[in-house]
């Protein structure tokens, strides 16, 4: 088996893609899943509970990072917002930022369901990867290109212990991108 961390609200198709290659090249592999934190992610990959992760970076870190694929950042404001009419928008024109996925991990006690929340109720703006805008708030929520453009990857995180089925799920993920998705 393999023990297979990602970040809560992850990039939706990128997991399910990766997951299903991995699981259709190699059926006879158990894949255990688990939905943590950025933190929690790499604290278990430490203590082994976990044979890798799909997450972020951390700065000054002892962990290896694979670069999986790299999405625009966006900013999501509510739809009643003065912002929300803008076809791009750069940050200084953001104000009240509640959160900013380039802070994260740093900023890793939050819950994401209660950030859109706060987002669709109009108590600001968030600048997030792309991904995150295709969430079950998007009637209330818009999401504007960020200018200049700006990405962030999300990463296959491992440490130096050796594990063949960790080679195997890593070979798995980066057959289901390609090259120029994994640009930073």
């Amino acid at each position: 088996c393999i023990n297979i961390g990602f970040v809560k609200n992850l990039d939706t198709e990128l997991l399910l893609s990766c997951i299903s290659l991995f699981q259709n090249q190699y059926p006879e592999i158990e894949a255990n899943l688990y939905g943590q934190s950025n933190r929690c992610l790499h604290q278990n990959i430490q203590n082994g509970s976990l044979d890798i992760g799909l997450g972020f970076a951390e700065e000054n870190s002892r962990f290896h990072y694979q670069p999986l694929k790299s999405y625009p950042l966006v900013v999501l404001t509510s739809i009643k917002s003065t912002l929300a009419k803008k076809e791009e928008i750069s940050e200084q024109e953001l104000a009240h930022v509640i959160f900013d996925i380039r802070d994260y991990p740093q900023n890793c006690s939050f819950d994401f369901e209660g950030l859109l929340v706060k987002l669709a109720c109009g108590y600001g703006t968030a600048i997030v990867h792309q991904f995150a805008e295709g969430n079950r708030f998007r009637d209330s929520l818009v999401s504007i290109p960020l200018t200049p453009c700006q990405k962030k990857s999300v990463c296959l995180i491992y440490d130096d212990r050796y594990s063949k089925t960790r080679e195997l799920f890593m070979d798995a993920c980066m057959c289901v991108v390609s090259p120029a998705e994994r640009e930073v």
